[in-house]
């Protein structure tokens, strides 16, 4: 088996098929297997427990069920414990890295807490906090989420998903729970100490191209709509174009009542709004296209057009995303999708022409300008 930088994978399987088995040799804390085991390019196989334990502890991070925080330490010190054992880096910079690390999980106020006060969720998030403190290559979890509530559960897989996306740290976990699993990269399914599955959950990467536009614009790409329908961008010459990454439980959300005012108003002036929904920033577009759809129509009464969920960044990015954002394809610039309703603006030639940021909103003045200028 294998795992790719960046990726996200569970495992799967009754009790007894190995699973945790499986997760200790990869982890290198069981050597009681035959083959070979290479970490980070790195053959592990073969070496002393203190080779393991450092390779372990310079590569790996861990976070289990149960959070195995030290009670008597306050959060900070438990965070940086592993950083010290490694024994790479001075207590100065490693306090402002396990700060550094609190501060992404949104837990930095409790850092000089006991860790026995703190919530379980909380106690997760500091979990995964000393997990990144020797920046590893790997995140391992043993049932993360097995000791959560179903909120505390999304906040680690978001936690966890981020990882990969921003950071291009690989996770891999052991799970029992389906609907986790079903949301991560790849599903490997175990039996009797045997893996009889690897499955992986492709996110929409459906595109045609026109071979005969010119592939610096968005004149090149056929998509699929909401509805699975094919839509031609080459249709879209001698318009002014707004495509925006979209999201149905973010508190961006509100926008779409705007740019749908924004296409009501100059639909009939040449411009096209193309909203893309996409799950990648702390799943706030977890539904189906039929479910997105509907979303729209209710609350919003959106008539632009709606493609079929995407992704936007990271290692799945849809073609339409990597033209929008690497300059090597658009020509223009590059950029990377920060959050929902992030705005590129292309111009009647199909180039693109400016990157808005997420919080602008649709009937700012920058927008307006560059929708009325000639």
């Amino acid at each position: 088996m294998y795992l790719r930088r960046g990726e996200f994978v569970s495992i799967m399987g009754k009790s007894g098929s190995g699973k945790s088995t499986l997760l200790y040799i990869l982890s290198t804390m069981d050597t009681d297997y035959t083959g070979d085991l290479y970490i980070a390019g790195q053959k592990a196989s073969g070496r002393t427990k203190t080779e393991l334990a450092y390779l372990r502890n310079a590569h790996i991070g861990f976070v289990f069920q149960f959070h195995y925080l030290l009670p008597e330490f306050t959060v900070l010190d438990n965070v940086m414990l592993p950083a010290r054992k490694l024994g790479r880096k001075s207590d100065a910079e490693i306090k402002k890295n396990a700060l550094q690390n609190l501060e992404l999980l949104g837990i930095k106020d409790q850092a000089f807490k006991k860790a026995n006060l703190l919530s379980g969720g909380q106690k997760q998030r500091v979990a995964i906090a000393r997990a990144l403190i020797n920046n590893p290559e790997i995140i391992m979890g043993d049932e993360p989420t097995g000791n959560l509530d179903s909120k505390n559960s999304d906040n680690v897989f978001n936690i966890l998903r981020d990882l990969g996306d921003e950071f291009g740290m690989s996770v891999l976990v052991v799970t029992h729970d389906e609907e986790f699993a079903a949301r991560t990269d790849r599903i490997i399914t175990l039996e009797d100490g045997r893996i009889i599955s690897c499955s992986a959950q492709t996110p929409n990467m459906y595109v045609e191209y026109n071979s005969d536009e010119d592939d610096k614009t968005i004149y090149q790409f056929v998509v699929k709509d909401l509805y699975g329908e094919s839509y031609n961008m080459a249709d879209l010459k001698g318009k002014k174009v707004m495509i925006v990454n979209t999201a149905s439980k973010c508190g961006l959300t509100p926008q779409y009542e705007g740019l749908q005012e924004l296409y009501s108003k100059y639909k009939d002036k040449g411009l096209v709004i193309i909203g893309f929904p996409a799950n990648n920033f702390l799943a706030q577009e977890p539904g189906t296209n039929e479910e997105i759809s509907e979303f729209c129509q209710v609350n919003y009464g959106v008539e632009f057009p709606m493609m079929s969920k995407i992704s936007v960044k990271g290692k799945n990015i849809h073609p339409v995303y990597q033209f929008l954002t690497q300059k090597s394809k658009n020509g223009v610039e590059d950029s990377s999708v920060s959050w929902n309703f992030q705005k590129y603006l292309i111009g009647t030639d199909g180039k693109l022409e400016k990157v808005i940021s997420p919080r602008t909103q649709p009937q700012s003045e920058e927008i307006i300008q560059w929708i009325e200028a000639e």
